[in-house]
């Protein structure tokens, strides 16, 4: 097993927190293309939450041999703010767009078969 130092484990979190508020903007993206119910939000809060926390405990025990130190924390949040202060708002935008035009393409294709079944009358 590697040893990490603690300037390393910094970065390494730093990392994370910038992938933690990656993954953040895309079901921010998600949400701003369907309009869903206070459960669906709830479901995907869920999701989020759990993603976010394997793969956590999964860095500190293998990174960090399971010790957790305060610039653990100082990573993720620096990590998290940097990315929110410089592309966040991009990287929603281009979520938005994407999702948007996965959900234009999939309606498309569901009305196109409706129309078959009809003509066929399926």
């Amino acid at each position: 097993m590697h040893e990490f130092s603690e300037l390393q484990m910094f970065f390494i979190f730093f990392a994370q927190g910038t992938v933690f508020s990656f993954l953040f903007d895309f079901f921010r993206g998600l949400r701003k293309n369907f309009n869903a119910g206070n459960v669906i939000t709830l479901v995907e809060d869920f999701i989020f939450l759990t993603i976010v926390s394997v793969i956590f405990i999964y860095t500190v025990i293998f990174v960090g041999n399971g010790i957790i130190r305060i610039y653990i924390f100082l990573g993720l949040t620096s990590g998290s703010i940097v990315y929110f202060l410089t592309i966040s708002k991009k990287c929603v935008i281009i979520f938005k767009n994407i999702i948007g035009i996965f959900r234009s393409f999939f309606t498309f294709l569901l009305n196109f078969v409706k129309k078959l079944g009809k003509l066929f009358k399926i």
